[in-house]
């Protein structure tokens, strides 16, 4: 088991945190093959329903893979530590892709390469006002791996195009405009809605919404969104740039698009939530 992934169990929720916070938790082979491990006994438990994968402390959720152990490998053994690396990082991409229990993933923080392959697996991938997102492989001549020639062409228009030649980075509120992100929530209420899932006793009450209904990049909630963003005077590396996030919203609701929330509390703190199958599910969660 390495050091730098801690595993718990919360309840019926198992509980992955990346513990690597001087590299912002860029994987390692030792960290893949652990959270693998993990995942494998967790999957056929009974007792465990659904997985939360976060980090344990620091600025990033994960910042990729460990560029620098595959650079020496490149230099020093013909590549086969960076084969080895990769190895098990797409052995682990795949395990979350098929994995047959609700993942969350909380991209609380920056989430580029690596970190992009173990969050958009998941069913539910939360995004918050530190959310930073790119696949910046591109720059040093790598194609966007890790899965994400399967994902960022099955996203609207061209954005998929557009992140994979660019690089762009996506904020919080863009990541649930473009349908990266199911959902968002400031980063002050993750510890309450961690636990909240964690607490849920019965068996199923975890599922998602069919995908039929479901519509993450609903603009009204996407703007609502970015107000909260906008309200806590969050600054980030490229300004929203979407036509749909020009200003918050003149009310409570924007387009007719209901605003409800995973937890109880201030009509500010309310998540933006695109419709009443996401609504239902949160109620059924809340109990």
């Amino acid at each position: 088991m390495s050091a730098e992934v801690r595993l718990h169990t919360h309840g019926r929720a198992g509980h992955v945190s990346l513990a690597r916070p001087e590299a912002l938790h860029a994987l390692t082979q030792s960290m893949c093959e652990a959270m693998s491990d993990a995942l494998l006994g967790w999957r056929d438990d009974p007792a465990i329903e659904a997985v939360l994968i976060d980090h344990a402390e620091g600025r990033g959720f994960c910042a990729g893979g460990d560029v620098a152990l595959v650079r020496r490998s490149a230099l020093e053994d013909g590549g086969v530590a960076g084969r080895a690396f990769f190895f098990a990082e797409y052995r682990l991409n795949h395990l979350l892709f098929t994995y047959p229990k609700p993942v969350v993933a909380f991209m609380d923080g920056v989430t580029m390469g690596g970190g992009v392959g173990i969050s958009q697996p998941a069913k539910y991938r939360v995004a918050t006002e530190n959310t930073l997102f790119a696949m910046p492989e591109g720059a040093i001549g790598l194609f966007p791996d890790v899965g994400a020639g399967w994902y960022l062409p099955r996203l609207k228009g061209r954005t998929g195009a557009f992140m994979a030649l660019t690089g762009a980075r996506l904020d919080g509120a863009e990541c649930l405009w473009a349908g990266l992100a199911t959902h968002f929530l400031p980063s002050e209420r993750l510890a309450e809605a961690k636990a909240r899932i964690a607490e849920a006793r019965q068996k199923n009450r975890i599922r998602r919404a069919p995908d039929s209904q479901c519509r993450p990049g609903d603009d009204g909630c996407v703007r609502r969104a970015h107000q909260i963003m906008l309200t806590r005077s969050v600054s980030t590396d490229e300004p929203c740039s979407r036509g749909a996030l020009e200003g918050p919203p003149d009310g409570g609701q924007a387009d007719g698009a209901p605003h409800v929330s995973l937890l109880e509390g201030p009509r500010v703190d309310r998540v933006p939530i695109a419709n009443e199958n996401e609504q239902a599910w949160f109620a059924e969660l809340d109990g």
